[in-house]
């Protein structure tokens, strides 16, 4: 199985997308707000040109192992972004904490979370340097205490 074909379809799932299967058609629904024909097309096309994979993964997969990829994929976006701190590549380092958020939310909804007071699409919008700084306090403060 390709692994491009693993990260599209995530990918995807973040971005509010969710993915079923009928027979060996693969239908997808979307949810919130919808990003840019750039950024999907690619996305879709990686799945329609590796239809085999993306069915043996929707198939094979458990919703549980895909709600941890979703969480580790979060966790070396937030990695990437932390280096990217360091590095003061600002631009870089908002692109990384936007993704961590959007796998994150992936993740916290395929695990049952219910919408929080700021709608997910919101609070990953929301993530600018003054919320990551937040982030930062807070992760010192849970560190310290």
């Amino acid at each position: 199985m390709k692994i491009e074909v693993i990260d599209a379809i995530l990918e995807l799932e973040t971005l509010g997308y969710s993915f079923t299967l009928e027979g060996d058609s693969i239908n997808f629904t979307h949810q919130g707000t919808k990003p840019g024909p750039a950024i999907v097309r690619p996305l879709l096309h990686t799945i329609k040109e590796n239809r085999d994979d993306a069915l043996e993964w929707l198939r094979d997969d458990a919703e549980a192992f895909r709600m941890d990829c979703h969480f580790l994929a979060a966790e070396r976006a937030e990695v990437a972004a932390r280096q990217a701190e360091i590095a003061n590549d600002r631009v870089i380092k908002q692109f990384h904490w936007k993704r961590f958020a959007r796998f994150f939310a992936a993740a916290a909804v395929m695990a049952g979370a219910t919408e929080p007071f700021i709608p997910w699409d919101e609070w990953i919008r929301s993530f600018d340097d003054e919320t990551v700084q937040i982030y930062d306090q807070a992760s010192v403060h849970q560190t310290q205490g």
